[in-house]
């Protein structure tokens, strides 16, 4: 028969074993919302499409894990369901856009289009940490009905009110949204 004492020693180590989990599967989560973003940008899908698998995702894992995560945590109330909810939505959420994304984008049909798209609007915005000073130029086109804005490195920022058109070489990824291949600017 196991002693009061050692089992609470026991559900403590279980506990503190779930929350190094917790931590890891956090920082995991917040690598591949990077990475969804990075893949976002090179693709004419809806926000709230990938916005949608996130929370859709993020659910059915807290239906799997609420229970261990309040045993962990020792939660209570609201604040149990919201937290719970975040912690499924940002790694479960992040990992399936994640490949709903790489899937689109790595398996794209073989067929390229070149279309050339006038420029709407134009604005810079700051450079990464250590370059805050080179400020980079972002063009703003309609791509399949929608607003797309189109990132270029700071070299083209002395020149950005000259370019006139943008030309895109696109393919059809494996779930039927665009990806862009390569971008042109035109003047």
């Amino acid at each position: 028969m196991v002693s009061k004492k050692a089992e609470k020693k026991r559900i403590k180590k279980i506990r503190k074993k779930n929350k190094r989990i917790y931590k890891l599967l956090f920082f995991i989560g917040f690598i591949f919302l990077f990475l969804q973003y990075l893949l976002f940008t090179k693709t004419s899908i809806d926000f709230t499409i990938i916005l949608g698998v996130i929370l859709v995702s993020g659910l059915i894992g807290f239906f799997y894990d609420y229970k261990r995560y309040v045993f962990t945590y020792k939660l209570e109330g609201y604040l149990s369901y919201i937290l719970s909810f975040l912690q499924n939505a940002l790694f479960l959420g992040g990992l399936i856009g994640l490949l709903f994304l790489s899937i689109n984008f790595f398996l794209p049909d073989h067929t390229k289009t070149k279309k050339e798209y006038k420029i709407i609007d134009r604005y810079s915005v700051r450079g990464r940490k250590y370059h805050r000073s080179e400020r980079k130029p972002v063009f703003i086109i309609e791509f399949n009905k929608k607003e797309k804005n189109i990132q270029y490195s700071h070299s083209y920022l002395k020149e950005m009110d000259s370019f006139k058109s943008i030309t895109i070489e696109s393919q059809i990824g494996f779930f039927g949204f665009e990806i862009i291949k390569n971008k042109t600017l035109n003047k």
